[in-house]
Formats: structure tokens, C-alpha cells, sequence
């Protein structure tokens, strides 16, 4: 018996639950030790997730997860660094089973009955390495950003961020062990480290809140096209000025030789053409021009210069006796000014 696709889900609305988890009540025992503040947030979460998914623009991303409650000194790389250990713990503790996988490629528009046996382990969706908990192999993790606060002048953390994985598989188990954990191999990525600043201490840690990003298909589908356009203007080579043809005006160095090098050889280029015309380099010396300057022309332009230093000195003997004389008269007449009085 064929069994066809059961229910293509496009916008992956079967994942609009995943993660959820609600305030504590009075006798449920297995949300007790939530944070007031977490409780709030969730629950603000819950709402708005149910309010953009009427609108039929808005889909579930799988691949694509949303943390919050991120301590404010995680970094990009510290973000992957949690993914990729949350993403590896899940699969070997075996949080995603073949019941998600099938449900996953079903809503995708995959037949039962053409779904082959391997695809059901998530080893064949995250490697070997990661379904046995090692490191290396295939990357988990395609991109991550921590959101930041641009107008403060250190661009401080705003204590949530995206991460994207490379498979859904990844992505669902990644969730599964960091959402709402309380263990301290993971709570130390959470606000306040886990540690509660009140009084009595009866509150208990934050904890982190992991979901599946909510996004819009309109937008989506601008930012590619921004993506592909401003890539497609940086793969065009610029054309030069003079043609494909004009060679380039600064010359690439020369591989193995140092600046000193280079000067050394350049040297002994000018040194090589200067044997080759010595002619040309005495034409070249400063000195060449006074060497062709006739004798009877050299004779004058020492005599006249002899005459200026000599009208000069002239000149500095009649000054220095003007004000010898100026000198002599004023004291004449300060004393004759005294005799007065």
C-alpha cells in the first residue's frame, strides 16, 4: 500500500509548541523551580508566536533558533561554542528520535514509503563524530549573532541572540538540552550565572529560553535579494582607466627579496649605466656645470664678487660711524640739559 504525503506543512506550524513551557501552577511538579521573570517571558512569548502566526507571511524557521536570557558576556563565539555542545549532547543522549525525523520530512512533502531506512537516524543528518559526541567532523553551527545595544559606546550585549544549524536535526536537539536546563554545565550561560540576587534566596536561576525563530517570508525573500545583489557587485572586476591592456602602475614585489635588496640591485643598475656612458653621467654630476665654465668667465665672477663683499663691509663701517656720532650727540645734550637745571 503507497502512502503518499500526509499533510505538506510549508510553514512548519507542527514546531509551533516545541520548547513551550509554561508558568508553574500549584501541584504540577514538573515546572516548579521557574523564575518569576522567565514565567513572564515565556508566557509574552507564547502570545506573540500565537498573534504572527495568523498572519499567513510568518513561518517557523527549523534550522534557526532564538536564545534569550543570555548572560551579557557571551560573545559570537562563545554562542557557538553552547550550540555546538548542546546540539551534540542531544544527539548522543538521543533527544531527537526517528518519530521527529519522520514527522519533519513529511511536513517537508516526502512519501513515507520513499523516506530510506538510515534517514531515520540522526547520525545521517549530523555525522558520525556529533551522534557519538566527539569533536570534529561536519560543522553544526552555519551562522551566529548576539544581538547588541549600538548606541552604547561599548556595544554591550542585549542579553539575546540567533543561532542557525545546519540541519533541523541539530537544531531540534540543541533545543531540547538547552531550553529551560537547570544543570550548571549550561546555566552559566544564563543571566546572573545562576546565581539569584534577593533576599532568602527563594527564588530560583534564570534559565535560558530556546524556541524556533518566528520570521517573515516577505522579508526573507528582500534580504536575499539585497544579499545576492551586493554579492554580484562584488564578484565585477573594476575596469582600469587605460584599458584591460595598460599594465598596473605599482608593480607587485618581487617574492624573496627584501627592501634592501631591491635597493642594492637598483644600485648597481645605476652604477652599470653610468660605465656603460660616462659622458652622460658627468653631464649628470653637480659639479659639471662650474668644470665647463670658461676661465675668463670664472676670473670675472670672482672679481665681482669680491666687489660686493667689499661695498658691504663699506656699508657696515659708515653705519657703525653714523651711530657713534648719534651716540656722542645725545650725551652732549643730556649734559648740557643737567647744566640747565
Amino acid at each position: 500500500k503507497a502512502t503518499g504525503a500526509t499533510g505538506k506543512d510549508k510553514r512548519n506550524l507542527y514546531l509551533a509548541n516545541e520548547g513551550l513551557v509554561l508558568p508553574p501552577k500549584e501541584g504540577d511538579d514538573e515546572r516548579v523551580g521557574m523564575h518569576p521573570s522567565d514565567a513572564n517571558k515565556r508566557t509574552t512569548a507564547a502570545r506573540e508566536k500565537k498573534t504572527k502566526l495568523k498572519n499567513p507571511l510568518f513561518f517557523i524557521n527549523d534550522k534557526r533558533l532564538s536564545v534569550r536570557n543570555l548572560s551579557y558576556d557571551v560573545d559570537d563565539g562563545g554562542l557557538r561554542r553552547l550550540a555546538e555542545q548542546a546540539a551534540r549532547d542531544g544527539v548522543q543522549r538521543q533527544k531527537v528520535g526517528g518519530r521527529d525525523i519522520r514527522t519533519h520530512l513529511l511536513a517537508q512533502g516526502r512519501v513515507l514509503d520513499a523516506i530510506r531506512p538510515e534517514e531515520m537516524h540522526a547520525s545521517y543528518w549530523v555525522g558520525k563524530k556529533a551522534a557519538e559526541g566527539q569533536k570534529g567532523g561536519a560543522a553544526l553551527v552555519t551562522s551566529v549573532k548576539v544581538m547588541r545595544d549600538n548606541d552604547h559606546p561599548k556595544k554591550v550585549s542585549r542579553g539575546f541572540g540567533f543561532v542557525e544549524f545546519s540541519s533541523h536535526v541539530a537544531a531540534l536537539a540543541a533545543l531540547r538540552v538547552l531550553n529551560n536546563n537547570p544543570t550548571t554545565e549550561y546555566i552559566q550561560y544564563a543571566q546572573g550565572k545562576g546565581r539569584v540576587k534577593k533576599k532568602g534566596g527563594k527564588s530560583p536561576p534564570p534559565r535560558l529560553i530556546v524556541e524556533f525563530v518566528v520570521e517573515n517570508h516577505r522579508k526573507m525573500q528582500e534580504q536575499q535579494r539585497r544579499f545576492e545583489a551586493r554579492k554580484a557587485a562584488l564578484g565585477q572586476k573594476r575596469p582600469r582607466p587605460g584599458g584591460a591592456d595598460e599594465p598596473r602602475k605599482k608593480e607587485k614585489k618581487e617574492k624573496g627579496k627584501g627592501r634592501g635588496a631591491r635597493q642594492r640591485e637598483k644600485k648597481r643598475e645605476r652604477r652599470a649605466e653610468a660605465a656603460a656612458n660616462p659622458k652622460a653621467s658627468a653631464d649628470a654630476k653637480p659639479g659639471a656645470a662650474a668644470a665647463a665654465t670658461p676661465p675668463a668667465a670664472a676670473a670675472m665672477t670672482i672679481r665681482s664678487r669680491r666687489s660686493a663683499s667689499t661695498t658691504t663691509s663699506r656699508s657696515c663701517s659708515s653705519a657703525a660711524r653714523t651711530a657713534q656720532a648719534t651716540k656722542k650727540t645725545m650725551t652732549t645734550t643730556a649734559a648740557t640739559i643737567a647744566a640747565a637745571r
